[in-house]
């Protein structure tokens, strides 16, 4: 098996080559890191970032899950998550699981406001598994990562999700909590509801 690619019984913290490692493994040339520069959970075409979801109301602590295919070897300082037709009031985190349910890492505990209608919120990822300080995230491809978005209030369209009957294959579940309590492990997702799934992506 070609060093990058998880084989049966590891996860995901069996993995320790880089983005660089691996390819100069494969190609013998050196990279750059991360390739294509954001990697989302849908396809966003030209469709007014307006009408992609449905704009949805907050609930306080509840985690809006959704997954994510990483394709290869990359690392990432960024989620991106597409804010709703009002976007004010609530403060949001955002968190990483990786394919077996293990937390990878998470945006500040403390949240970002939501500000600016119908774009993306970018929130940059500042802590690992363990809760200490970071710049970056490692993920290891082709792997399936789940996300989390994570609010603190009950602001009406606060966040969009995806609509039924718009987006295929992708998953989306909610698992309630408490604001700024991030699971060290989640059931892997299975399962999509409509207007569950936040609309996010990896920058």
């Amino acid at each position: 098996m070609p060093n990058g690619y998880l084989q049966f019984g590891q996860d995901i913290g069996s993995q320790s080559e880089d983005n660089t490692t691996v390819a100069l493994n494969v190609n013998g040339a050196t990279p750059t890191n991360g390739g294509r520069l954001k990697v989302g959970n849908i396809l966003i075409g030209p469709t007014a970032l307006a009408s992609i979801g449905t704009a949805t109301t907050d609930v306080a602590g509840q985690w809006w899950l959704t997954d994510v295919l990483v394709p290869y070897n990359r690392t990432v300082t960024t989620i991106g998550v597409l804010q709703g037709s009002t976007a004010t009031t609530d403060r949001i985190m955002v968190a990483v699981w990786d394919s077996f349910g293990k937390l990878v890492g998470s945006s500040a505990i403390a949240g970002v406001a939501l500000a600016t209608a119908n774009t993306f919120k970018e929130l940059p990822l500042l802590l690992d598994n363990k809760g200490a300080a970071v710049t970056s995230l490692k993920l290891y491809g082709p792997q399936r990562y789940f996300v989390g978005v994570q609010g603190n209030g009950t602001a009406a369209a606060a966040i969009q999700t995806i609509k039924a009957a718009t987006y295929i294959d992708v998953l989306g579940e909610v698992l309630a909590g408490t604001f700024g309590t991030v699971p060290a492990t989640i059931t892997p997702l299975t399962t999509w509801t409509a207007d569950l799934a936040p609309v996010v992506y990896f920058l």
